[in-house]
């Protein structure tokens, strides 16, 4: 498989996973925006070294081949993957693997 180039079909994939299990994304922001930040995610990481994402003037995502960093009121938290987020073999793999290094991140921040 190959990276997924359908924009719908990649947010879609991100709702159901944020809806499936507890994310803390969705205690920063609605589901809706939370999934829009994934799925850029998603779309950009082999077009990109670096990709920052504001929602409003709260949070920040910062991401890059490997990682992502989180930035919330003056806190912030940063991880990184072993490999490259997206390897673009399974969309709900790479997706599940955004997920994990987005919470990660946020767990950092808030520890």
């Amino acid at each position: 498989m190959s990276k997924v180039t359908n924009y719908n079909e990649v947010l879609n994939e991100v709702k159901q996973q944020l809806i499936d299990q507890e994310w803390t994304i969705t205690e920063y922001m609605p589901i809706d925006k939370a999934a829009v930040i994934v799925t850029n995610i998603y779309m950009m990481s082999d077009l990109c070294f670096g990709f920052g994402q504001d929602v409003g003037n709260s949070v920040s995502v910062i991401s890059s081949l490997r990682r992502i960093s989180v930035i919330y009121d003056g806190r912030c938290g940063m991880f990184k993957h072993y490999e490259n987020l997206c390897v673009y073999e399974s969309l709900s793999d790479d997706i599940g693997v955004i997920l994990m290094v987005l919470q990660a991140a946020f767990d950092r921040m808030n520890d």
